[in-house]
């Protein structure tokens, strides 16, 4: 088997600690200041709650904003992830064989936000309020099916869902891949490693 250098040509990320890379490495710097106050959930009263939250993200900056309301924090995280890995590399997908091209996720846990007010919407509405990409939302493969769909890539797909070194394992899985002309099929995935993806 003949292996090919691998390089990774684009890095996308959405954390705490910021999305643009200057931001993040402004972060590192002072990671303190990626922790404050809970305020996505409410608590009991009296109780404080510190946490890396994500702030401040324009969602919309990458994600048409009537389909927000069909995705999961997993699903934005990671499709917002892989674009701006995308943009990144400098890569223009109109220019590649999408045939050839595979996604590599890895997501530590799926999402809870978006699951649990679909419960509430069937305990309240019945089943045919239940949006049809619910089973989405808490799949862990869905995150990787929503950014194949998105950007139009047609290759083989992996979801490393194995707790916190899934997000490294998918980037080791996706070099791998790509050294060896992606396994049986040649078709070599671009990896995109997120974890944790959930707030």
């Amino acid at each position: 088997m003949i292996e090919k250098r691998t390089v990774i040509t684009g890095t996308g990320r959405i954390t705490p600690a910021g999305i643009l890379n200057e931001d993040f490495k402004k972060a590192l710097l002072n990671p303190g200041a990626c922790f404050s106050p809970f305020e996505r959930y409410e608590f009991d009263a009296g109780r404080d709650i510190i946490a890396a939250e994500i702030r401040n993200a324009d969602f919309e900056k990458y994600i048409d904003p009537p389909s927000l309301k069909s995705y999961d924090y997993t699903n934005i995280y990671g499709i917002i992830a892989a674009k701006r890995a995308l943009a990144d590399s400098g890569i223009s997908l109109q220019d590649e064989d999408l045939k050839r091209m595979g996604i590599t996720v890895g997501i530590a846990f799926c999402g809870i936000d978006y699951p649990m007010r679909q419960l509430q919407r069937y305990i309240d509405t019945g089943l045919k309020r239940v949006s049809p990409y619910f089973n989405l939302s808490f799949f862990s493969c869905g995150t990787g099916g929503w950014i194949s769909i998105l950007l139009g890539i047609k290759g083989l797909l992996y979801t490393y869902s194995n707790g916190e070194p899934s997000g490294t394992d998918a980037i080791g899985w996706g070099g791998r891949t790509t050294r060896t002309g992606g396994g049986h099929t040649g078709t070599p995935p671009t990896a995109a490693g997120p974890e944790p993806l959930s707030p």
